[in-house]
């Protein structure tokens, strides 16, 4: 994984109205947020979250695509993907995650652990959101804009995975 940060000023406000986190913040705001945001590139089968673990980043997929796995409580930690065999991935397989998707939201905003391990399927560019609570408290204009935002992505996935369900009942 390679991590660029503020080259990303000009690419984020060129593609803002695109990415539902952004809905609604001016582009101060969002200038304001640069150092919150980092752009994370990923070769294929790259963990970019753990099942379990607690973590601060909420991800926006700018390319690729990458699965999500639930695994038994039983599985041991996963260091690489290698690790696990092919009948453990595809009883854990939940989707597939493309373009324009985001991730980790819950975690992100409630501070919860992990529900799910994502991992790039091919090479990825993803954004970085990292939205502590302490950041966010001290710049109550861009908070409420941001959990708005976010408890729609939040609606939008719940429904996602309300359907996903339905299908492996």
């Amino acid at each position: 994984m390679s991590i660029q940060t503020h080259p990303l000023k000009e690419q984020l406000l060129s593609i803002k109205k695109h990415i539902p986190v952004f809905v609604g913040l001016s582009e101060d705001n969002i200038i304001h947020m640069i150092s919150r945001i980092q752009f994370l590139r990923y070769q294929s089968s790259e963990i970019v979250i753990r099942q379990n673990e607690l973590g601060p980043n909420m991800f926006y997929v700018l390319t690729g695509s990458l699965d999500i796995y639930m695994f038994d409580q039983n599985t041991p930690y996963i260091e690489s993907m290698q690790d696990v065999g092919s009948d453990t991935l595809d009883s854990s397989h939940i989707t597939t995650i493309e373009k324009k998707a985001v991730f980790g939201e819950i975690a992100s905003i409630m501070g919860e652990k992990r529900s799910a391990t994502v991992v790039t399927a091919e090479e990825s560019h993803l954004l970085a959101f990292n939205l502590d609570k302490k950041y966010l408290s001290q710049h109550l204009d861009i908070q409420n804009i941001l959990y708005k935002n976010i408890i729609h992505i939040m609606t939008d996935n719940l429904v996602k995975t309300n359907h996903i369900i339905k299908e492996i009942s």
